[in-house]
């Protein structure tokens, strides 16, 4: 269903934008009618018929009503439906080939994380700094990503653009802990200077893909949605999982559904590069947390894509675990998110 979009509205033709408990309610309302959508067991979008849809406003985080106005207006703006969530914004941009499942066979099943780790546990006595990388995924996404519709299978550990998957073994890496096989990119081979391990499976690729101008149309006609985006991007690649597809009509059935984007290559590339500039800064670190580093100096910041932000400083900071962290004043991080 298309436009008007509506916020926080459950009765009006076009789409409404609802919290999520609200959906229950309307299946029994329109007595299973139509289609519902969710992903990871959260509902996504419910259409009971051709008049009326409704969607996960939390999908699109919305700061207030005002917020959400200019959300929807830069997509109407643009020819765009009202969207699921900012994925639907980034496609509408720039639409990736699926990579041949030949390519991403050797690293199937994989989806990978931020570096979350603890260098100093209980109090710290002494200035603190607090700093985070402005927009980390896509810093790391617009240094080219690789076209696997150029890709070979290699196990030559010189290509110079090339993602292996290794036997067990000591790296170099600080980031890899723990038995088990690595993945393991050429950037990270040059980086940290490995030795060639054995190599089970290997990826090889001609040429890059550029996201650069991607990012800045986005950046032009969706001024209220850029900053979202960076991590939705990166989450598209990073999951086997797609939507599942419920209907009622003859009794309530599921349909489940695999993501057609994923894209195993790409999202350990891009966390890699990730957890590479974090680990530049590792002799200062007491803690990190995907791109958020407490440090004990002083480091160089900056206003652009990729740069290091001041976020805050403290006389004295307490760490318990990755994630949970506080200061004197028991102001607690906790997994991003501040409480008091």
């Amino acid at each position: 269903m298309g436009w008007p979009a509506w916020y926080l509205q459950h009765d009006q033709p076009g789409t409404c934008y609802i919290e999520p408990r609200h959906f229950p309610d309307l299946v029994r309302e329109f007595a299973g009618a139509g289609q519902a959508w969710k992903f990871r067991r959260q509902w996504t979008t419910y259409r009971p018929n051709r008049k009326i849809a409704f969607k996960n406003v939390r999908n699109l985080m919305p700061k207030s009503a005002e917020d959400f106005s200019n959300i929807m207006g830069s997509c109407e703006k643009a020819g765009l439906k009202p969207p699921t969530s900012f994925a639907d914004i980034f496609l509408a941009n720039y639409f990736p080939p699926f990579p041949r499942s030949s390519t991403v066979a050797p690293f199937r099943g994989q989806t990978f994380g931020g570096w979350q780790q603890v260098f100093w546990r209980g109090t710290y006595f002494g200035k603190v700094w607090h700093y985070d990388i402005n927009k980390a995924y896509r810093w790391a996404a617009c240094r080219g990503l690789p076209d696997l519709r150029t890709a070979y299978p290699t196990k030559d550990w010189r290509e110079s653009s090339a993602i292996y998957l290794c036997g067990p073994g000591e790296d170099a890496r600080p980031y890899c802990r723990g038995p088990g096989f690595r993945i393991i990119t050429s950037e990270e081979r040059d980086r940290f200077g490995i030795m060639c391990p054995e190599i089970l499976a290997g990826v090889g690729f001609r040429e890059t893909i550029e996201l650069t101008g991607t990012f800045k149309k986005i950046d032009s006609r969706f001024p209220y949605c850029r900053d979202r985006i960076s991590r939705v991007f990166w989450g598209m690649w990073n999951t086997m999982q797609g939507p599942e597809v419920c209907t009622w009509k003859n009794g309530q059935r599921v349909r489940e559904m695999e993501n057609p984007m994923y894209n195993p290559i790409w999202a350990y590339l891009i966390t890699s590069r990730v957890k590479m500039r974090v680990a530049e800064l590792l002799p200062i670190m007491l803690h990190c947390f995907v791109d958020s580093i407490l440090t004990k100096e002083l480091i160089l910041t900056g206003d652009q894509i990729g740069d290091w932000r001041l976020v805050d400083n403290f006389r004295t900071v307490w760490i318990r675990a990755p994630g949970i962290w506080g200061s004197r004043d028991q102001t607690i991080k906790h997994c991003g998110l501040t409480r008091a």
